[in-house]
């Protein structure tokens, strides 16, 4: 399967992973390909906080499918950006984490094709409440909002949405600190792709190939 540049490189990360890892989460140090510096992944420190590059493999369990996860820890949080496959390789979701929470862009997929792009909000785990900026429309200024941190993530900005199969955006929605405030939806047009298109119109009568058809006489005036 032909994967998109970001996602080779996520799914290279797993396939290192793959071939040494142990799913009770072993230490594991997988051979270098130049010949120097050892790649480690699924690291541990004295303290048993999980650091560094992990590879996670969720089983199915009560109907969820199973799951391939990798991204980064630090201090048993999860940083940066995380990729997550079910066991074809299709991208099932890629997400923005900050100190363990949701923060960031997060994109969705279904059997491999994006369905939402949107925007998760995190808060400060380290702290009581957080501050959100909120924009007012009506006023146009912002203003600060505090928000307990122990509801973690929440939707914050534009959330778009995408019909599989076409690509096209099928529908808009505005969150600020969770509550959605707008929402636009598109009529969907209609779309052909470029094999489906060909094969439509070589099935048109009049592409079909026909030997035994004569050429019309038409009369020069209907008078004579």
């Amino acid at each position: 399967m032909k994967l998109p540049r970001i996602l080779s490189a996520a799914y290279c990360v797993v396939c290192i992973a793959l071939s040494g890892y142990a799913q009770d989460g072993k230490r594991y140090t997988a051979p270098a390909t130049d010949k120097s510096t050892p790649i480690s992944i699924n690291q541990v420190d004295k303290n048993g906080s999980r650091q560094g590059t992990w590879y996670v493999k969720t089983e199915a369990l009560r109907g969820e499918p199973a799951i391939i996860s990798t991204g980064y820890y630090y201090d048993n949080r999860k940083f940066g950006t995380w990729y997550n496959f079910d066991t074809e390789w299709r991208p099932i979701s890629i997400l923005k984490y900050s100190k363990g929470v949701l923060n960031g862009e997060a994109q969705y997929f279904e059997n491999g094709k994006l369905v939402c792009i949107g925007n998760w909000r995190g808060l400060n785990p380290d702290v009581t409440h957080d501050t959100i900026w909120v924009y007012d429309p009506r006023t146009d200024y912002e203003s600060e909002v505090v928000v307990p941190t122990e509801q973690g993530t929440m939707k914050h900005g534009i959330w778009k949405y995408y019909n599989p199969d076409t690509g096209q955006l099928i529908k808009e929605e505005e969150f600020q600190v969770g509550e959605s405030i707008r929402v636009i939806e598109y009529t969907p047009t209609i779309y052909m792709d470029e094999r489906k298109r060909k094969d439509y119109e070589s099935r048109l009568p009049h592409n079909q190939p026909n030997k035994d058809t004569k050429p019309l006489k038409v009369k020069g005036s209907l008078t004579r």
